[in-house]
């Protein structure tokens, strides 16, 4: 078990799901309620999910939880593709949202990675590389992006 808090997934899709809510909460009243439900509670699920992994027993356990994550992230990010098509927002906010689904996507899958005990860079997380101690570098300087340690 660990403290949820201290994962940049985490932190990173709690902070997605506070601003997928400042979107919604600027819809029309009318005629777009489903859409407002839908995606709240998507981006609500990701850090839910992840908060929720970290109690978990086992590491497949927290890799299911993780998975469903994920999975919610595809799902948000459809949702934005429909809120940009129904005029709801225009392309730069459409685009930074989804360039933060993306990242918490990425980061989530890595997180998942390591929990099962996966090689840290297998050439899926090009993002990531190794240091002289064998530590996870992320390109910004952070140290092991996966579970949110800060160099």
């Amino acid at each position: 078990m660990q403290d949820f808090r201290r994962l940049r997934a985490w932190r990173k899709s709690n902070a997605l799901a506070i601003a997928v809510k400042r979107l919604t909460q600027s819809f029309p009243k009318r005629g777009y309620g489903s859409l407002r439900n839908q995606m709240t509670r998507s981006s609500e699920s990701i850090p839910d999910n992840i908060a929720e992994g970290c109690g978990a027993a086992t590491n497949p356990e927290f890799a299911r939880f993780l998975d469903s994550a994920i999975k919610s992230t595809s799902e948000l990010e459809s949702q934005l593709e429909r809120t940009r098509g129904y005029g709801l927002m225009g392309t730069r906010r459409y685009s930074w949202f989804t360039t933060q689904v993306q990242d918490v996507r990425k980061m989530t899958w890595s997180l998942r990675k390591t929990v099962l005990g996966s090689p840290p860079n297998d050439g899926a997380d090009k993002d990531a590389t190794l240091n002289r101690s064998g530590k996870r570098r992320e390109k910004d300087g952070s140290r092991d992006a996966a579970v949110g340690r800060m160099s």
